[in-house]
């Protein structure tokens, strides 16, 4: 669609949306649009407990895949777990509830063959909410929170 429009066939079009969005089947159309699917997911959003986490994560990537299709280019355009801020339903932000994510999530996605992007490398301070400034796995003067060794 997207393709045709500008004369660019071998341009891959894609958007990125949490995975709720991809479930949903009001958006049939962006789906069969998009040459590319980002899913993000955040089990923190979903008040999620740590110990919750990986597996809340897993069942949004399964289901984001079984409502695009197994056969559509897929990545996960953003996780990860906030250091400091509000907590959200049982979710706690905190620095060891980041780097347990981090084990859990980042060192799962190593063993997959799933592109992945973390959110965030760093801590973005200009940010108006206490709990979007606290995402990075480094301050935002950039040393590490926690280590990334899986």
């Amino acid at each position: 669609m997207v393709q045709v429009a500008y004369k660019s066939p071998n341009t891959p079009i894609g958007t990125a949306d949490t995975w709720t969005m991809w479930v949903d089947g009001a958006n049939a159309a962006v789906i069969k649009a998009c040459d590319v699917v980002l899913m993000n997911g955040f089990p923190y959003w979903q008040g999620a407990t740590i110990g919750e986490s990986l597996g809340k994560f897993k069942e949004a990537i399964t289901n984001t895949r079984n409502a695009v299709g197994l056969n559509k280019p897929f990545v996960i355009g953003e996780t990860g777990h906030p250091t400091k801020g509000p907590n959200f339903g049982n979710a706690v932000a905190s620095v060891a509830n980041a780097a347990a994510y981090w084990k859990a999530a980042a060192c799962y996605l190593q063993t997959t063959n799933i592109p992945w992007l973390w959110f965030s490398g760093f801590d973005e301070p200009n940010k108006t909410s206490e709990i979007e400034k606290n995402f990075g796995v480094a301050l935002s003067n950039q040393p590490l929170k926690f280590s990334l060794k899986c």
